[in-house]
């Protein structure tokens, strides 16, 4: 009898392999496409930029909290995982890009002017981020400025 019921399951097994092979392409073209996603993310430096930014917000909570021990916030880095936010922004490219787009735009990182656009992406950011921060003071003056003519007239 037990016999029996292994041949009868093995047999279900195979009869359903074909179905399940049919269905399998869609799901390996879905996790190549965001297997893709992950390694655009890698050459782009995002793993990198990730890290950056979570050690400055723990640079943040440890300023607004400095009675919490240095401890906590170092044992507290090793628990995050970048690799979520990985995950969660490679979701958003394969939403946005088909999967020859993600393959061409892996090529293009590869590339040396792609390679220098990620070296120089991190400065290009925080040079920009200090340009807009001085141009949004600039246009606030202008606002307060017109302001104070509307209220002279």
């Amino acid at each position: 009898m037990g016999r029996s019921l292994s041949l009868l399951s093995l047999a279900c097994v195979l009869a359903a392999s074909p179905a399940a092979l049919a269905a399998e392409p869609g799901k390996d073209a879905a996790a190549a496409k965001m297997a893709d996603c992950r390694k655009l993310l890698e050459v782009t430096g995002a793993g990198n930029l990730g890290m950056q930014l979570l050690d400055q917000m723990i640079a943040t909570f440890r300023q607004a909290a400095p009675k919490v021990p240095a401890s906590f916030w170092d044992a507290f880095r090793k628990e995050v995982d970048v690799n979520e936010l990985v995950d969660i922004v490679a979701a958003v490219y394969e939403r946005h890009f088909t999967h020859d787009e993600i393959k061409e735009l892996i090529k293009l990182y590869q590339t040396p002017i792609g390679k220098k656009l990620v070296q120089k992406q991190p400065l290009i950011a925080q040079e920009s981020g200090a340009a807009g921060e001085v141009w949004g003071k600039q246009v606030s003056l202008r606002a307060v400025e017109k302001l104070a003519e509307q209220k002279n007239k």
